[in-house]
């Protein structure tokens, strides 16, 4: 049983489109994608205000370089998914959840509108908590500052104040943000 959910960065309302490149993987084009190299590296890079350091690059890149499965794999889930019904069930769903869930925002997300979030918790439960964190925050909070994530993750499942001033110190690892995965 789920006592307490944390959600990052996810495209849950009506108007919430898959951000490029996944979105060039559904549609009337979606054909055109596939086939082609999945560049996660650069989806990754793309969706906050640092500039990924060409280690990190090649850390996520590696499984679609190394193997052909990877991106076979990717590209049947991506042919199998209908993304417009996924989330209208995930907002059926969510609609009966009345457990504490907090929406921790990365408030710098280059793929995601804020707003689309704030619509989408408008007819949801009142125990459910949207969380903007800082400016310096984009799409993959865990991957820009994961030490915070934590820290407010913890907070929140600790029923402590996750709110509070984090005392983490918020610096990205040299030439870039994000971490040396």
């Amino acid at each position: 049983m789920v006592e307490k959910l944390v959600i990052l960065n996810t495209p849950l309302g009506k108007s919430s489109k898959l951000p490029d490149p996944l979105g060039s993987y559904t549609g009337l084009l979606k054909g055109f994608a596939f086939g082609k190299k999945v560049d996660a590296g650069m989806y990754h890079a793309g969706g906050g205000p640092y500039a990924f350091n060409y280690t990190d690059y090649r850390i996520l890149q590696a499984p679609y370089k190394e193997r052909d499965e990877a991106r076979l794999s990717f590209e049947a889930m991506m042919e199998n998914m209908d993304f417009n019904a996924l989330v209208q069930r995930v907002s059926s769903a969510y609609t009966s959840f009345r457990k504490p869930a907090l929406i921790a925002w990365g408030t710098d997300d280059r793929y995601l509108d804020l707003n689309t979030v704030i619509e989408w918790t408008q007819d949801k439960p009142t125990a459910t908590k949207l969380f903007a964190l800082p400016a310096t925050i984009g799409h993959f909070p865990q991957f820009d500052f994961p030490q915070q994530i934590v820290e407010t993750i913890t907070r929140f499942v600790e029923g402590k104040d996750w709110t509070a001033p984090s005392d983490v110190q918020g610096k990205g690892p040299e030439g870039g943000g994000g971490p040396d995965l």
